[in-house]
């Protein structure tokens, strides 16, 4: 499986910064700049994170992206993304404990880390390690 290395570190880094706790059960943190989309961060499970660039479009909240990733290794691995108007995919699925990821498309997976890897130079180039929460 691939990882996201790059993501986890500039993940961790904003969450310690803002103390979003990462390993409550459920946590959250939107960030908000002139000129981008607000960045969300969710503890959304167990080993779950979901990092997301939100808008609204006639009323509905739409991601472009949302990015799952289970943290339960050393190394989060990208499992799920979601990207309007194009819907959402799994590229891996996790046991019935939530605890280990029990089969995975490699290349779809393959494809989501390297989407991820991308996606983190953006995050980094745009500041968002400096930008302010939204209360």
């Amino acid at each position: 499986m691939k990882t996201a290395v790059s993501m986890q570190k500039i993940i961790t880094a904003i969450a310690e910064k803002h103390t979003l706790d990462l390993t409550a059960s459920e946590s959250h943190l939107r960030l908000e700049q002139p000129g981008f989309m607000p960045l969300v961060i969710e503890k959304i499970g167990q080993h779950l994170v979901s990092v997301a660039h939100y808008y609204t479009q006639e009323g509905d909240l739409m991601a472009d992206p949302e990015i799952v990733y289970f943290t339960g290794y050393e190394e989060w691995v990208p499992t799920q993304i979601t990207q309007a108007p194009w819907g959402c995919w799994d590229a891996a699925e996790l046991s019935s404990e939530g605890t280990a990821i029990k089969s995975f498309n490699p290349q779809k997976q393959a494809d989501l880390a390297a989407f991820s890897n991308d996606w983190v130079e953006n995050i980094s180039a745009q500041h968002w390690l400096d930008a302010k929460p939204v209360i």
